[in-house]
């Protein structure tokens, strides 16, 4: 089992860069996603 700092839900306005943050802190972080990322509807 895999474990992570930080769990961001959905890649919105906000999803993307509060993961990338949490990353370049040298925390482990898990975006989840319903879709592929960057596809527009």
């Amino acid at each position: 089992m895999e474990t992570a700092d930080e769990i961001v839900i959905g890649s919105g306005q906000g999803g993307v860069p509060l993961a990338a943050d949490v990353a370049k802190e040298g925390r482990k972080v898990i975006l989840f996603e319903r879709d592929a990322l960057g596809k527009l509807h």
